[in-house]
């Protein structure tokens, strides 16, 4: 090769090197992940900071340049954690949490010479996730707060308010916030599904909103108001007899039936939140996950396992539910969107308005007019009778004396009567209960088809004294709805 071609081609050379290195400049200014070193900033970015133990949550990071613009710098920068000992991360990113494992962990991304970091939150893995109203129709305009419990494996269950992701479909007639706070359109009438997601959990309420609303069950409102609780010349537990005031509420104007509470059980069957062991109904989510609802041995309720539904006993139907604990009680209200009454609510609307001593409907008590211990004059019943069977009293409510005892919300303390607030009191505390109560009674109240009379008065209270040693079945003691009035 003579010496002007080896020059030209050493040139060529140089030329194709040139213009190489020239394009490989340009494809790093258009590489995203490779900014020039022109970064300004540099952070990271997630969806959210908080998961539960044996998931993963997708980090991303990003270099802000001198012209403003962000370039995803993921996949070059250099991730870990800090202490490291309850999850890791790759070089994508991705922060998986490990099973069984609590606490915070933190996110440290370098990049170049930028660092960033975040803290992560990771919190136990719930076993289970329920939302309620389970089922419910409300008047077109009126708003609900939906309530959210957890459950968890060392036997705690937690109402939640945050990390809930919250939707309603077709939203025609309702709307709900990012808290759960539902509101329905005045004048509008249609089916909304509400949907919670709490973590990998979902559950899903229907609300029928109704612009002509009929509701659930019959109730009977009772106005705003004072009345005299209690009686100085009964038991210990009844005094001092005491001056309450109550906001206007709505109470059940009978007393909850088999039939009604066979189809509360076929409701939560359906969407898994109930199973049978034994004839005993367990729920398996909701506030009260790890108690139980009622034993169906010996009841009229039966569960026909061939059809894998609850029914009545043929004849039984419109009978008042029994043998039942305070939590199937509670949850049947909870499930339809009501609440079981305080005991001041209850007294009240068994005192008729007029301060009366029985809840008759004159405020005397004979077998004319309730079913008690006996049989003679109208009471021809052994044990229960039809809900409605006697007169009512002058609210308009059946059977507040006798026939079935009645669960109220309120737990009792023996001198809670002497320390009760002046306004609207709903017993000793806890006020919010989930899982099994602390072991002191709950109150019953009413009296029943087996009683005396003087368990029949207006003032009379009963205690459910078997929560002190576990949860027991009380076999005379029934359900009647309550709700306050927005």
């Amino acid at each position: 090769m003579n010496k002007t071609k080896f020059i030209r081609l050493f040139y060529l050379r140089v030329f194709a090197c040139s213009v190489i290195f020239f394009l490989l400049i340009s494809s790093c200014k258009k590489n995203p992940t490779e900014p020039e070193d022109d970064t300004r900033m540099f952070g990271i970015e997630a969806i959210e900071l908080v998961t539960v133990s044996g998931t993963s949550l997708q980090f991303k990071s990003f270099a802000t340049l001198d012209d403003g613009t962000n370039s995803d710098v993921t996949g070059s920068t250099i991730w870990r954690t800090s202490p490291g000992g309850i999850g890791t991360i790759n070089n994508s990113g991705l922060f998986t949490s490990i099973g069984g494992l609590t606490g915070e962990e933190k996110i440290i991304a370098e990049y170049r010479s930028f660092r960033d970091s975040v803290i992560v939150s990771v919190l136990e893995r719930p076993l289970s996730f329920a939302i309620y109203p389970a089922i419910s129709n409300i008047p077109a305009g009126e708003n609900v707060q939906m309530k959210a419990f957890a459950s968890y494996r060392n036997g705690s269950i937690l109402p939640k308010t945050e990390n809930i992701k919250w939707s309603v479909n077709p939203e025609t007639a309702a709307t709900i916030d990012e808290n759960g706070k539902l509101t329905s359109v005045p004048g509008a009438t249609g089916l909304e599904t509400i949907t919670a997601v709490f973590f990998s959990l979902e559950s899903v309420s229907k609300i029928d909103v109704q612009a002509n609303y009929i509701p659930r069950f019959e109730m009977v409102e009772i106005p705003a108001g004072s009345f005299s609780m209690g009686d100085d010349n009964g038991s210990s537990r009844e005094r001092p007899q005491h001056d309450i005031f109550l906001d206007a509420y709505t109470i059940g104007k009978c007393e909850i039936t088999n039939a009604q509470y066979a189809k509360f059980l076929n409701d939560a069957q359906e969407r898994g939140e109930i199973s049978t062991e034994n004839n005993i109904i367990v729920p398996q989510k909701g506030p009260f996950r790890f108690v139980f609802y009622t034993d169906i041995n010996d009841s009229h309720i039966q569960y026909f396992a061939e059809e894998a539904l609850y029914g009545v006993l043929p004849g039984y139907e419109e009978q008042p539910v029994v043998r039942l604990t305070w939590y199937g009680a509670e949850a049947f209200c909870q499930f339809y969107g009501y609440r079981l009454p305080t005991e001041a609510e209850w007294e009240k609307a068994c005192r008729g308005g007029l301060q009366y001593d029985f809840g008759t409907s004159d405020g005397t008590i004979s077998h004319d007019l309730a079913n008690y211990l006996g049989t003679q004059g109208n009471d021809s019943y052994e044990t229960l009778a039809p809900v409605g069977s006697f007169p009512p009293n002058p609210y308009g409510i059946y059977d507040m004396s006798g026939n079935a005892a009645e669960f109220v919300f309120d737990l009792y303390a023996q001198t809670y009567y002497a320390q009760s607030p002046g306004e609207n009191p709903i017993g000793p505390e806890p006020h919010l209960r989930t899982g099994l109560l602390p072991q002191i009674p709950t109150i019953v109240r009413g009296g029943s088809w087996s009683a005396r009379e003087n368990s029949l008065r207006s003032a009379a209270r009963s205690l459910h004294v078997e929560l002190r040693v576990g949860v027991t079945i009380r076999t005379d003691a029934g359900i009647r709805v309550a709700n306050s009035i927005q």
